[in-house]
């Protein structure tokens, strides 16, 4: 996979209102072509990450595998976990090819990766992954958690999360509204 002509657009990276139906065109496909690439990219990171960790190459440039995470830049601890996770589940463990798996995306298969616990689990749910928007895929899994599909629930056992837009505090809202009770900022919506 190449990704002719993303370079050159960046570098010439024009007021667009002004470019050519052809430039508009390549833009575009450009912009295809690196997402596809990042798609492909992530199994390669999770794979690089895997053996880094478990062969420990870091050593003796890096004092731990702590200290040599903290070389990215743009990648958290959490996300390069869960890259490896992905890795080891879907390639490692189960044997799936490259191009099936860049097709569903790191973070749908994060997701899928708690629902799967044989390779028979694993096609049905990357089979969704394939079909579903990641939202719907959400759905689809906490439906599976839960037992409950949202459609027929009836939502009556809800509560409301009030979120001031200056500071970011957040708290739940009762029935009663004299009573609030703080959330922890990373509250997970």
């Amino acid at each position: 996979m190449t990704l002719v002509g993303a370079k050159t657009l960046i570098v010439k990276n024009k007021n667009m209102n002004h470019i050519t139906e052809a430039e508009k065109k390549e833009y575009c496909d450009g912009t295809v072509k690196i997402e596809e690439g990042a798609r492909l990219l992530f199994l390669m990171m999770g794979e690089r990450l895997h053996k880094i960790k478990n062969e420990k190459l870091y050593e003796p440039y890096w004092d731990s595998w702590a200290t040599f995470t903290m070389e990215f830049k743009e990648l958290s601890g959490p996300s390069i976990s869960k890259l490896i996770k992905v890795y080891e589940k879907f390639v490692l463990e189960y044997g799936f090819e490259n191009d099936r798996l860049q097709k569903i995306g790191w973070t749908k298969l994060y997701q899928i990766t708690r629902h799967v616990e044989s390779k028979e689990d694993a096609e049905k749910w990357l089979d969704l992954g394939e079909a579903q928007s990641r939202q719907d895929l959400n759905k689809t899994l906490i439906e599976a958690e839960t037992g409950t599909e949202m459609t027929e629930c009836g939502h009556k056992n809800t509560y409301v999360i009030r979120v001031c837009e200056d500071c970011g505090d957040k708290e739940r809202v009762y029935d009663d509204e004299e009573s609030t009770k703080k959330e922890d900022e990373s509250y997970p919506f």
